[in-house]
């Protein structure tokens, strides 16, 4: 068995702070031209001190290591005759997982090996990581007038790379297992709350942004000469995380353009793979793949007052979505009696996108628009193969259901152009509708 945690917290932040010798926060200071706020992963040595990345290698020389993951990403080959890319539908022998890493990474390999000339044969093998880092960029409680730009961002890129492979082997009966169980979790936030004061600045962005994915492989083999080879296969994937732009209460008083960016994407490769051979009775496998999606993305602006050229609020981006591909496949044969077994994949996309004005005041000198979309994506195979001399009995079952939703929503007090620029189906001075 192996189990891994990755819960890194990474802040970038500006608030009021404390002054010396006690007494109230004090709020921070921020004048000149521009300033960028920024929370992010990184891939590699190559962000990193030059210095410090060549010490980090040298102390990973000797164990075959490296600190970008190239080399160690390209001695891992998960391959099989399976559909090659389940996503785009391309048949042939392949690798699972066949990429660079993200910014952060985990690599979990569980193996183990039963093998008996007696009465039984017993192998089993479990990976489960949790992944809930937290990457926040925000900026509050303090008094800011720029005259260049202000850009808020929190950015994270992970991927976890699994696989539990077991085998046993008996003269007389064989039982043996293997599971993966991958749970991501963790939230990505861009923020900037003004309370009641002004902020001042040319063009004002703020934008959160995740991606990466999670490839597993379970595999597993049992034999028997005997009476009885009993095996089985199960992989699951959760990826339940959250991103949010948020821009929240104050005045912003901007020379150019407004942006609220949040965009995640969600990618999971499984596949649960289980093959159980005897000579003898009885062959009992299956396989087993559960996959599910149900993230949250979020841009919003609430309880705030504008003044800009160009207003943008966004959840969709191009090549940002919720991808699942899977395989369950299951083997099971006895030579003289009967096989029995099934493959089972069910995946779940439940992902929400949200674009959302609300309770504030806009004004504008140009164009508002506000989008946002969920591309929902899955393959999904299973294959199940029974026989025995007598009797043969399974079946493969592909549950695939995409239940996501994404909305647009201006409630409150809409967004208005400035006056000179109204066009003339306005016919109040505060308009509200957009």
């Amino acid at each position: 068995m192996l189990a891994l945690v990755l819960a890194n917290q990474v802040k970038a932040r500006i608030d009021a702070y404390s002054p010396t010798g006690g007494g109230s926060p004090v709020l921070s200071s921020l004048q000149g031209g521009a300033l960028n706020l920024t929370a992010q992963s990184v891939s590699g040595a190559s962000a990193l001190d030059a210095r410090f990345a060549g010490a980090a290698d040298a102390t990973l020389l000797d164990s075959g290591l490296d600190l970008g993951g190239g080399t160690t990403v390209s001695a891992i080959q998960v391959k099989g005759d399976v559909d090659k890319d389940l996503l785009n539908g391309k048949q042939g022998p392949g690798d699972l997982f066949d990429g660079d890493i993200a910014g952060e990474a985990v690599l979990a390999v569980a193996g183990s090996l039963g093998a008996s000339g007696g009465k039984a044969g017993v192998g089993g093998s479990l990976a489960l990581v949790y992944a809930g880092s937290g990457y926040t960029a925000k900026l509050a409680n303090s008094q800011v007038d720029l005259s260049g730009d202000l850009t808020i961002a929190a950015r994270h890129s992970a991927d976890v790379l699994a696989a539990a492979v077991s085998g046993a082997g008996s003269a007389e009966a064989g039982v043996s297992g293997s599971a993966t169980a991958l749970i991501g979790r963790g939230t990505v936030l861009a923020g900037l709350d003004m309370g009641d004061r002004t902020l001042k600045a040319r063009n004002l962005g703020i934008s959160a942004e995740r991606s990466g994915g999670q490839y597993s492989l379970a595999g597993n083999i049992t034999g028997s000469s005997g009476s009885t080879a009993v095996g089985g296969a199960v992989g699951i994937s959760d990826m339940q995380q959250r991103v949010e732009a948020l821009l929240e209460k104050g005045r912003y008083q901007l020379g150019g353009d407004l942006t609220l960016d949040a965009s995640q994407q969600s990618r999971i490769i499984s596949a649960a793979i289980s093959a159980a051979v005897t000579s003898g009775n009885v062959a009992v496998g299956g396989a087993l793949t559960f996959n599910r999606i149900a993230d949250s993305t979020q841009a919003l602006l609430r309880n705030a007052r504008v003044g800009a050229d160009d207003l943008v609020i966004r959840t969709s981006q191009a090549g940002q979505g919720a991808l699942i591909g899977s395989l369950a496949f299951n083997l099971a044969a006895s030579g003289s009696n009967t096989g029995v077994g099934s493959a089972i994949a069910i995946n779940l996309i439940e992902a929400t996108r949200q674009a959302s004005l609300s309770d504030s005041d806009v004004e504008l000198t140009g164009s508002a628009k506000l989008s946002s979309g969920l591309d929902g994506q899955i393959w999904g195979v299973g294959v199940n193969a029974v026989g025995g001399s007598t009797a043969g009995v399974g079946g493969s079952v592909v549950v695939n259901n995409i239940d996501g939703s994404d909305s647009v929503t201006i409630s409150g007090a809409p967004c208005a152009p400035a006056a000179a620029a109204r066009p003339s189906y306005w016919t109040r001075p505060r308009a509200r509708g957009c």
